[in-house]
């Protein structure tokens, strides 16, 4: 059984990744950089609409203007940490001064990209940030869920023997 939310296709090995920007500018770059490869490009202008996106799709990488609103990177990031794939988040700035970088770093960002963008390194820091989740998501362990043998266990009380007891 395979972890990958793409399933077992060619899709689990396209890079997919999220602009969460409202610079026309940024995701008609964006938009041109991603013809360049075969890799999937999302679009959000706000956080509202980044949210929305994550909720309905599997997004392993956002780039995010520090300045997007409402709220910012760090409400996306808020958002993307809470969520079933946790996508990595690198964060655009036109000063990427070392207070930033250590923000997004210690908050669990991935990477800061300076702007003007640089091609080379946008695509090496979504490719990377790309591969760093899927070794985080191949790698991940399975949750433990509770199954019948729960129930039996001493000293613990499933909601059947809770209402057992407490009817008679």
């Amino acid at each position: 059984m395979s972890n990958n939310p793409f399933g077992d296709g060619d899709a689990r090995r396209a890079v997919a990744a999220m602009l969460a920007s409202s610079s026309e500018y940024d995701h008609l770059y964006f938009d041109h950089l991603f013809s360049r490869t075969n890799w999937n490009l999302f679009h959000a202008h706000n956080t509202s609409e980044a949210i929305e996106t994550l909720a309905s799709d599997v997004i392993p990488v956002v780039v995010a203007d520090e300045r997007v609103e409402p709220g910012g990177w760090r409400a996306l990031l808020d958002v993307m940490q809470n969520s079933k794939y946790s996508p990595k988040l690198i964060v655009s700035s036109m000063l990427t001064v070392d207070g930033l970088w250590g923000d997004v770093l210690n908050m669990g960002g991935y990477d800061v990209l300076a702007r003007p963008f640089d091609a080379d390194e946008v695509l090496h820091s979504i490719g990377s940030a790309w591969l760093s989740w899927k070794h985080d998501l191949e790698h991940a362990r399975p949750v433990p869920r509770p199954g019948p043998a729960a129930e039996t266990t001493p000293g613990r009380l499933s909601g059947n023997l809770i209402w057992r007891a407490v009817s008679g």
